[in-house]
């Protein structure tokens, strides 16, 4: 794993899906590993359960073997954040919840009490727009903004 210079960290950027621009593009600035971490080909509701926990599986494979510092992860979904707080929790490291718009959207409102304790153990959570910093800080949980970085990072 890459560490960056002014801390020695390992750092890994981690989300549940086949290719984001965005994470690929903060992993590279932080000087961080990049996983992008998903099973079962196409997604569909009915294979959701199994998808998941293979997802977990091959999460916290990973986790055991690179040993990061700080962990990057991308809600939603929140089960991802969550495998990387149960990881840190046993380990004692750090995680940061990187969190997209569609971490409030009603169909993950079934689980906003996982999402509400993510995120308080969090060691910050990165978030778009003032609305959700406003939620996350009703929640009691370190926020910081960051909107479309990746325009930063590739801009000619």
């Amino acid at each position: 794993m890459i560490s960056t210079p002014s801390t020695n960290k390992q750092l890994m950027f981690i989300k549940w899906f086949p290719y984001d621009k965005r994470n690929e593009a903060i992993a590279s600035a932080l000087g961080a590993k990049c996983f992008f971490i998903h099973s079962l080909g196409k997604r569909s509701v009915l294979n959701v359960p199994i998808r998941y926990f293979l997802q977990f599986v091959k999460t916290l494979s990973i986790f055991l073997k690179e040993k990061p510092d700080i962990i990057f992860v991308t809600n939603p979904p929140v089960f991802a954040a969550f495998t990387a707080a149960i990881y840190c929790a046993c380990t004692r490291c750090f995680f940061v919840v990187d969190s997209h718009s569609g971490a409030f959207d009603d169909k993950w409102k079934y689980v906003n009490w996982l999402h509400k304790l993510v995120s308080r153990r969090a060691l910050i959570n990165i978030v778009t727009n003032k609305t959700h910093e406003k939620i996350y800080n009703h929640w009691r949980a370190n926020t910081m903004i960051l909107s479309d970085c990746y325009d930063l990072f590739f801009c000619t």
